[in-house]
């Protein structure tokens, strides 16, 4: 049977973003393995299809000089001598170095790279460009195919680098989204609600995010300081796990706000949240294309999120949601103390993201991605 490999550093990132794209290889009648850092305890029963996976267990670190990563590497080299792959998409910084790293040494072909949005961006630190340009600059030329989901991003690559195949460089929307998943409803689910302890009247604030500082929890948190002492009913729902974890949750009690900010840790009913949630939060540094905002966008909710990259190709200020500067805590305050005010105006954001999310439809990427398999090797099928 031919097979297919998928190589991320944690394996959130695939549970998260590529079971769609595992099945569409299944569909097409290969066998499906994924390399990464393997947790199944957390994803129990989540999908039938983790029993039609082959896990490959591999300790990643997020370091890109972490000594763990050169076993890691070994690893990746045995696999791909061994099952002989008819093609590799890697994902993750680390994950997508050293599987491209793996595929040059066993010259394994038909490589592709999907920049889920890269280290080096405007405004980044200087040691990202130091590191992470140079590097990413010299493993396009192991890469068939570069795949970019932001213009930022895009047009980085496009004028930078030289993929194995000149020119083979793509933009795609995303990881895309399943419009059907979720419902808009005027009702919300009060006993569902209350199954989260949380009050009837209470005003939601939700971030769907990885606790780990990228993230950059923080600036709700303190954000919420203020916000609690106007309206007591105010709460925020943290939804996902991570490294972070009892960091935040330590914070969160010397602040005294375990009553308002609530750590959920990871979640299979995203859309039952997202349906009693009045606006959708993100504060993340940096950013590819974030799901987490695509969601909210397809459950018309309104956005309130960093002025990144990614975020900005999503949400237009003022139109379906409010762009506020990276740890601007106090206009973050004004900003969410103004929709909590003002109902009709949430309403007609949320409206106005629900309208823009078509194009991201999880159909039409699968499509695209479809399109560039092809493209590096017209046999896959």
């Amino acid at each position: 049977m031919k097979k297919v490999l998928f190589v991320a550093t944690v394996q959130s990132h695939i549970m998260n973003f590529h079971i769609p794209y595992l099945k569409l290889w299944q569909k097409k009648g290969y066998e499906v393995h994924v390399a990464t850092n393997v947790d199944m305890i957390k994803y129990d029963n989540v999908e039938d299809i983790i029993t039609d996976v082959i896990w490959n267990n591999i300790e990643f670190d997020r370091s890109p000089f972490s000594k763990k990563n050169f076993v890691a590497l070994k690893e990746l080299i045995h696999l791909m001598r061994k099952n002989k792959y008819k093609l590799v998409h890697v994902h993750t910084p680390v994950g997508g170095i050293l599987g491209r790293l793996a595929a040059k040494i066993t010259n394994t072909r038909n490589v592709v790279y999907t920049a889920h949005g890269f280290h080096f961006y405007k405004g980044a630190p200087i040691k990202n460009w130091l590191i992470y340009y140079p590097i990413e600059k010299i493993m396009a030329r192991y890469t068939d195919a570069l795949v970019t989901m932001n213009e930022e991003d895009y047009q980085l690559a496009n004028n930078k680098f030289r993929t194995r195949v000149r020119d083979n460089i793509f933009k795609v929307n995303g990881v895309g989204i399943d419009l059907d998943k979720y419902n808009i409803s005027d009702t919300k689910d009060l006993e569902f609600k209350r199954s989260l302890d949380l009050g009837e009247d209470d005003f939601i604030i939700t971030v769907v995010a990885e606790l780990i500082e990228r993230k950059n929890h923080r600036q709700l948190i303190l954000a919420m300081e203020n916000l609690v002492k106007d309206y007591p009913n105010i709460k925020a729902l943290f939804v996902g796990d991570g490294e972070l974890y009892e960091s935040i949750k330590n914070d969160i009690k010397d602040r005294g706000l375990e009553n308002n900010i609530k750590l959920l840790g990871f979640r299979k009913d995203v859309e039952k949240i997202l349906n009693i949630t009045d606006i959708v939060g993100l504060f993340s540094y940096h950013e590819g294309l974030p799901k987490n905002i695509m969601e909210a966008m397809v459950s018309a909710k309104p956005i309130i999120c960093t002025n990144i990259r990614g975020n900005s190709d999503l949400v237009e200020n003022n139109i379906n949601g409010k762009l506020v500067e990276i740890n601007d805590e106090i206009l973050t305050y004004k900003y969410i103390k103004e929709l909590y005010n003002d109902e009709e105006k949430r309403r007609t954001m949320g409206l106005k993201g629900k309208d823009k999310i078509s194009r991201y439809n999880i159909k039409y990427i699968l499509n695209d991605i479809e399109k560039i398999y092809k493209l590096i090797d017209a046999r896959i099928g």
